[in-house]
């Protein structure tokens, strides 16, 4: 479920190529957006190209990010927002409960 969200979340943006593109370092953008937001990993996938995708958010879901780190190791973020929220699984796959 999540991973199709993170699927169609992808496909919305190009990969950025670089550095120039505001790339870094994982480690240090995690503990960034922990230390300024209170942000942590809920969710990870990876592409069929390698990447891996990641989403933190905060406790409270006033803020998240979305990240992928490329299989040459830099870290970039895709998109930023506010209002994260988990649904129940049958609402995310808009399937009528039993």
């Amino acid at each position: 479920m999540r991973l199709t969200l993170l699927a169609i979340l992808l496909g919305l943006f190009a990969l950025p190529g670089s550095a120039e593109g505001g790339c870094v370092v994982r480690e240090w953008l995690v503990g960034e957006l922990r230390k300024q937001h209170g942000e942590q990993l809920i969710a990870q996938g990876v592409t069929n190209q390698g990447a891996l995708v990641e989403v933190l958010s905060s406790d409270d879901g006033r803020t998240w990010s979305l990240l992928i780190t490329e299989p040459e190791g830099l870290t970039c973020t895709l998109i930023e927002g506010r209002k994260w929220r988990e649904l129940p699984a049958a609402l995310a796959l808009n399937k009528p409960k039993k």
